[in-house]
């Protein structure tokens, strides 16, 4: 039994996955099973890895499952979950980098503390964000659901060593069929761990590319899958959780502002509207609140302008 399986879903990063995998293999641990999930790469991705894994004397741990029809992340993570030996599991994405100590200081931070999860710091590398920040120095100190709704870590699922017997025992995995699933994994993870702890060392270099997720026009999946996460977390929310009432705000206005730039065959007034839905009775003064009560136009011509200049921020 393998004391970390790293799972790494791969599909179309042949410009980025030989140096991925070259991290991912150059690990100062040793006990550790990489499960690789080809979610039908149209590519010379799986070419390039099998070229890094024939050189390495790793091959023999190194698992590539080529799934039959493309499923997208959640299903190829999930995959990666369903063939997973490992005491714990690290999840890493295939355009990314991870330091050669991360699985060594993750894994001694996970028996030294004996939580379900580990989080870890990271570099965020490429285009700049306001909504992406690093580790907030009480993140322990808080029940794992509290610092959830705090933000005081990333949403991200990589980065992050989890205990395989507590998802299994949850019965947690990826939503498929959606996108931002990475908030309703954490949200799941936060809200049946007992406790977490933190390695405060940067282990993973997170790349923002300009056709990634975060900086493209957003279609109707893209919404739509973020009024779904806020389906998912909202009724958990609306009684007496002030920091609840706070995050279900935050993601509503981050939704929002994807809106600002959807691009696709329905007016964008019938997605605020149905956004609008989500009210939490938070006892306090809340700019959120305040912006998103506005009828559509008028949050358009104050919010737009100013949304403008930030995506030409983290783009330059």
């Amino acid at each position: 039994m393998y004391k970390v399986s790293i799972i790494i879903p791969v599909y179309n990063v042949a410009p980025y996955v030989t140096e991925s995998i070259k991290s991912a293999l150059n690990q100062d641990f040793r006990s550790i099973e990489y499960v690789i999930v080809n979610d039908c790469s149209t590519d010379n991705s799986i070419e390039l890895i099998n070229a890094e894994i024939e050189k390495n004397d790793r091959f023999k741990d190194i698992t590539i499952i080529n799934r039959e029809k493309n499923g997208g992340l959640s299903t190829a993570r999930n995959t990666g979950l369903e063939n997973a030996h490992g005491e714990y599991v690290f999840f890493m994405d295939s355009d990314d980098e991870i330091s050669s100590d991360c699985i060594s200081l993750l894994y001694s931070r996970a028996k030294e503390t004996s939580t379900d999860f580990v989080v870890s710091n990271f570099n965020l590398i490429g285009a700049k964000s306001v909504h992406i920040h690093t580790i907030i120095s009480n993140t322990e100190s808080l029940p794992p659901i509290e610092s959830y709704f705090k933000r005081l870590w990333s949403v991200s699922a990589c980065n992050k060593l989890y205990r395989l017997s507590f998802l299994n025992e949850n019965n947690i995995r990826f939503v498929e069929g959606i996108q931002h699933e990475d908030y309703l994994w954490s949200f799941q993870i936060a809200k049946y761990a007992k406790s977490l702890s933190v390695n405060n060392k940067a282990t993973y270099d997170y790349k923002i590319r300009s056709n990634s997720i975060t900086t493209i026009a957003y279609k109707d999946k893209k919404i739509e899958s973020m009024l779904y996460v806020l389906d998912n977390i909202y009724p958990d929310n609306v009684t007496n959780n002030r920091n609840g009432h706070h995050f279900v705000n935050f993601v509503k206005m981050n939704t929002a502002l994807y809106i600002l730039n959807y691009q696709g065959n329905r007016q964008k007034s019938y997605y605020y509207n149905q956004l609008r839905r989500f009210v939490t009775s938070c006892d306090c003064w809340n700019l959120y609140n305040l912006l998103l009560s506005l009828p559509y136009p008028l949050f358009y011509t104050l919010i737009k302008p100013l949304y403008t200049i930030y995506k030409w921020y983290v783009s330059r």
